[in-house]
């Protein structure tokens, strides 16, 4: 059931744990290389967010600092039994929630052109597009950004600690994204 479905948030060495999102990003995503993660151990400031249930991680968003102020939201998914639930919004809205209050102005993300979902419900939740182009294996990429509004409050830990970033329960419905 949805209501038991729990997303929140972790940040620095936490969101660092490959292991945790290993078997999820198999399953996601085809022909997945546990490489793809190292990438974890040398970024800046990573924020995961996770969509759990019964503890169990069937979602995630995952990004890291990128400059001063930009974000670059890099990796997420949903596991395919829980899709359709408004799981990957919730997981957007709470980290955009938790970006703005960090000081982030743009966040970035890209996805391949073929992934429809991503592109809509990027598109959706205020993103505009900001390039196109094939990477290295010759596959359609589109980048996208969003311009966050400023709410800084503090650091990582300090900001999920002082504001409610307690686990919150996934509702039935779609989550509406604001601009």
């Amino acid at each position: 059931m949805c209501s038991s479905i729990v997303v929140d948030v972790v940040v620095d060495q936490m969101a660092r744990d490959v292991d945790a999102l290993l078997p999820l990003c198999s399953q996601v995503f085809p022909n997945f290389e546990r490489d793809y993660l190292d990438r974890l151990r040398t970024v800046a400031d990573p924020v995961l967010c996770r969509a759990l249930f019964e503890q169990r991680l069937i979602g995630f968003k995952l990004g890291y600092r990128r400059g001063r102020c930009l974000f670059y939201s890099w990796l997420g998914g949903v596991d395919r039994e829980f899709r359709g639930r408004g799981i990957a919004a919730e997981l957007m809205a709470r980290q955009h929630e938790l970006l703005s209050c960090l000081g982030y102005q743009p966040v970035e993300t890209r996805t391949r052109a073929s992934n429809r979902a991503m592109l809509i419900l990027n598109l959706q939740c205020s993103f505009e597009v900001s390039g196109y182009e094939n990477n290295a294996n010759g596959v359609a990429v589109v980048s996208l950004r969003k311009m966050l509004p400023g709410k800084e409050v503090g650091s990582g830990a300090e900001a999920v600690n002082h504001l409610d970033f307690a686990p919150r329960k996934v509702g039935a419905s779609a989550v509406e994204c604001s601009a």
